[in-house]
């Protein structure tokens, strides 16, 4: 039996599931609960391995996200001459690795390891697009060091970071709200909030995200909205977005969250052990969020196909 308890949270990954797909949510964070124990039954144990998967350009965006922390790790350490090289050398090798360990299947015996949708899916893809994801990856780190925001990072007085790459969370009416700052720094009474994305710059669907790191910077790190700034860094085009924050934003975000949680838990057998049943959480209409769903080998939809 697990040693665990399945504690309902909200998070900007568990409401963009939930928004594509209730089943595609189910599968993640109730259908697959308990997938890594030894007794777990077969269907349970695949739903938990097919969670762990990623695309190929999610893995990618993983190691640039690890090789940046090793820069700003470095700088903290008081290195002032960071080793790109060896940081890219290091990236590449265990990209390398996880490769090879995913194109074997080691993530079914060993679900922790790294697993690619590309692999559990058989997709045959040219080895040249393997090789551009490993490029890519390297283009952005390249960037990211070359950049006026890593060079202003590295001149800032240390003592004035507040968090790198940190898993953290606050409480809005009871319930735990995760988010992840890639980067924080506070200057006088004014933080910055900084978010590395590796894709193209996107549309004002990032709103959503950038208002939770502000909600956080205002409930957890004292600032007043008005002395909370933003900012998307995407390193694969050397562009910057700010977003706005404030008031209103608070007041929005917070309504926003409360009614996605309202909605998750809706659809609970019970809330106060967070237990649910797969049937009381729908099949989407919209057949585009199918195409890539980690689900697709134990959802009802294609099982009975």
């Amino acid at each position: 039996m697990s040693i665990f308890t399945n504690e309902f949270s909200w998070s900007i990954t568990r409401d963009n599931l939930f928004s594509k797909c209730h089943r595609m949510y189910y599968y993640r964070y109730y259908g697959g609960w308990g997938g890594w124990e030894n007794d777990a039954d077969d269907k349970t144990r695949k739903t938990y391995v097919l969670g762990k998967l990623m695309t190929r350009q999610m893995w990618a965006g993983q190691q640039v996200h690890d090789g940046i922390k090793k820069m700003l790790e470095s700088i903290q350490a008081g290195i002032k001459s960071v080793d790109l090289q060896g940081i890219m050398d290091e990236i590449m090798e265990i990209m390398r690795t996880e490769f090879k360990d995913s194109k074997k299947g080691r993530y079914l015996r060993e679900p922790k390891t790294c697993a690619l949708y590309e692999h559990e899916y058989n997709l045959q893809l040219p080895k040249t697009e393997w090789e551009n994801t490993a490029n890519n990856a390297k283009d952005c780190l390249k960037n990211f060091f070359n950049s006026e925001v890593f060079q202003f990072i590295c001149d800032i007085p240390d003592n004035q970071w507040l968090e790198v790459e940190k898993l953290s969370t606050f409480h809005l009416e009871g319930y735990r709200i995760f988010v992840k700052l890639d980067f924080a720094l506070k200057n006088d009474e004014k933080i910055t909030i900084y978010d590395w994305k590796t894709g193209r710059l996107g549309d004002e669907a990032n709103q959503l995200q950038s208002s939770c790191y502000g909600l956080y910077a205002v409930n957890t790190l004292g600032a007043s909205p008005q002395n909370v700034r933003v900012l998307e860094f995407y390193v694969s085009s050397n562009e910057l977005r700010e977003y706005e924050f404030g008031n209103r934003e608070v007041e929005l975000i917070t309504q926003y969250i409360q009614s996605s949680i309202d909605s998750m838990i809706s659809l609970l057998d019970d809330r106060e052990t967070n237990s649910a049943s797969e049937e009381r959480f729908s099949l989407t209409e919209d057949r585009r969020s199918c195409t890539y769903c980690n689900f697709r080998k134990v959802c009802s939809r294609f099982s009975k196909n």
